[in-house]
């Protein structure tokens, strides 16, 4: 969820300019609407300089929205949290009210600014009866200032960078990971899936909308023997690069069950845990066993699927024949466990103990090819992932700074990549994507190429 300001008329500068002032104002408004009565000299002469910049940005528009769907404000898809602190407060007032979008129209008044902020601060439960800000608002004669719902997951006009949202999730499905374990010891709990799915369902659905923002989480860094952390990466790189290989959507949500849970064989009983975190069993008969114990804790719980039961139990064989668990047949690996398995080593590599950065990953897989992965399917794997995963930032030849957004299916070193900051490193504030296999018309030289990737900002 972010926040976002929308209007034409103006160059994008100018309109940033523009809404710092009001938000500003409207934090001290908000601010002064505290300390005095209503119809205090201050409080009015507050009120009308936010009247005054409003108008001033209304000049050349109808109407003026800030859309608050998140943490922050966002300008064009980009976060001002670094420019502008001071609305943080009218932010969380805001949101604690519900409210997503505040329209102004021309011909706002004072008294409707007034009546509004004085809505805006009246006790939770002027708010919580009717469950909807528009009900608040009923009977205050507010006409020009509106209370509106908005809805940014359809049409792609707004659609939020802000990690807020797979943040949530993340730290979510780390907790319903743990209550799961703990269930498994727990005498007096039945495992369930239940609370597991529902989560998992969020989880398709955030990376159906916006992919990037959730692999951006990717690069957040977790220890090597944090079990669920790691089970979360390789089902979003499980995922990813199922969906760009043309796996059935109908198995995806399979497909990330099995990231999930395909070490759940590799906890203790009863689990070790440091600083609240699930460790990863540093036992070795554990680890060489943990694909038929995991297999065994799924076949115990109703509703988990096939695929991810075949996952939990090959994901440790390789195409050569060996690993674990040795099978006489020397049958080929199933697809989703080979995907699987691909994704857990991906997530290994890049959460060694040493900072491994994101394109020397594919170099040190394709070495496994022919022994640990079939050639093809690792090939298709690294190409649907690309050499910069979604999420990696970079720097470009033109000396910026930019974030990989989607992976090139034509060329694995040239993604779509978003700019964030210019040569001088200044935030870049429209919203700047650049397709790297692009070529200038003229030249035939590409417009830009990485140079490398850096450290997540």
């Amino acid at each position: 969820m972010s926040g976002v300001l929308t209007g034409t008329g103006q160059d994008q500068r100018t309109r940033l300019r523009h809404t710092e002032e009001i938000l500003k104002s409207l934090t001290l408004t908000m601010r002064s609407r505290t300390l005095y009565p209503e119809g205090h000299p201050l409080l009015t002469t507050s009120s009308q300089k936010v009247i005054a910049q409003m108008r001033d940005h209304l000049e050349h528009d109808e109407s003026w929205t800030i859309v608050l769907l998140g943490g922050e404000f966002v300008y064009d898809r980009v976060p001002l949290s670094r420019l502008m602190p001071h609305v943080q407060p009218l932010y969380k007032t805001l949101a604690g009210r519900q409210i997503d979008s505040l329209t102004v129209r021309k011909g706002v008044t004072p008294a409707e600014i007034v009546a509004f902020f004085g809505l805006v601060l009246a006790p939770h439960e002027i708010w919580d009866k009717g469950g909807d800000p528009m009900t608040a608002l009923a009977g205050v004669g507010i006409k020009n200032l509106i209370i509106q719902r908005v809805d940014i997951a359809k049409g792609g006009a707004i659609v939020s960078t802000d990690t807020d949202e797979a943040r949530d999730i993340y730290a979510s499905l780390k907790q319903a990971l743990k209550a799961f374990g703990l269930s498994l010891v727990d005498p007096r709990r039945t495992p369930t899936l239940d609370l597991l799915n529902q989560l998992r369902d969020r989880l398709v659905a955030a990376m159906q909308v916006d992919s990037f923002a959730v692999a951006s989480r990717l690069h957040t860094r977790h220890a090597t023997d944090d079990l669920f952390a790691h089970s979360i990466n390789t089902a979003i790189i499980a995922y990813l690069a199922s969906r760009a290989m043309g796996v059935s959507p109908t198995l995806l949500p399979d497909v990330v069950t099995a990231g999930l849970l395909h070490d759940i064989g590799l906890m203790d009983i009863p689990p070790k845990t440091r600083d609240g975190v699930v460790l990863i069993s540093d036992d070795n008969r554990i680890y060489v066993e943990h694909p038929i114990r995991g297999l065994g804790i799924l076949r115990s719980i109703p509703g988990v699927p096939l695929l991810a039961e075949i996952a939990v139990f090959e994901h440790h064989r390789q195409f050569n024949g060996e690993g674990f668990p040795h099978l006489a047949d020397k049958r080929a690996m199933s697809t989703a466990a080979a995907i699987i398995s691909m994704a857990s080593i991906y997530d290994n590599l890049m959460h060694g103990s040493v900072y491994t950065h994101p394109e020397q990953i594919p170099l040190r897989m394709i070495k496994m090819a022919g022994a640990e992965f079939e050639p093809r399917m690792l090939a298709h794997f690294l190409v649907a992932l690309g050499m910069y995963p979604p999420g990696t930032y970079v720097q470009l030849t033109t000396e910026e700074t930019a974030l990989v957004v989607d992976a090139s299916r034509g060329d694995v070193f040239r993604p779509t990549v978003k700019v964030l900051r210019d040569r001088d490193g200044n935030d870049v504030l429209e919203d700047r994507q650049l397709d790297l296999t692009e070529r200038d018309p003229d030249t035939g030289g590409y417009h830009a190429s990485i140079v490398r990737s850096v450290p997540p900002m």
